[in-house]
């Protein structure tokens, strides 16, 4: 997953469109947009409570950098979900 992140942030920081953007808010939507193309998906609400980007800034990036299709779009399905929660509901 780090080797998937290291390159997108490299192939988007490339691009014009995020040359002059806010660093943090460029690296949490690499991060978000990594966790679900390698299969371990996390929600906006998760990635923004480590990064400290708002959720906002978060969905903005993420579309500019879908919008410029710098990489495909990963289909999640509520079952790549299910089973995290249920462990965590079952540690209450």
């Amino acid at each position: 997953m780090m080797r998937f992140l290291n390159r997108l942030f490299k192939e988007v920081r490339k691009n014009a469109f995020v040359k002059k953007k806010n660093l943090e808010a460029v690296a949490s939507a690499c991060l978000y947009i990594a966790l679900r193309q390698t299969g371990c998906p996390r929600t906006f609400k998760e990635v923004t409570a480590v990064s400290g980007v708002s959720k906002t800034i978060l969905g903005n990036m993420y579309k500019k950098i879908m919008e410029h299709n710098v990489v495909d779009r990963a289909v999640v399905k509520p079952e790549d979900f299910i089973n995290r929660y249920v462990t965590i509901m079952n540690n209450y």
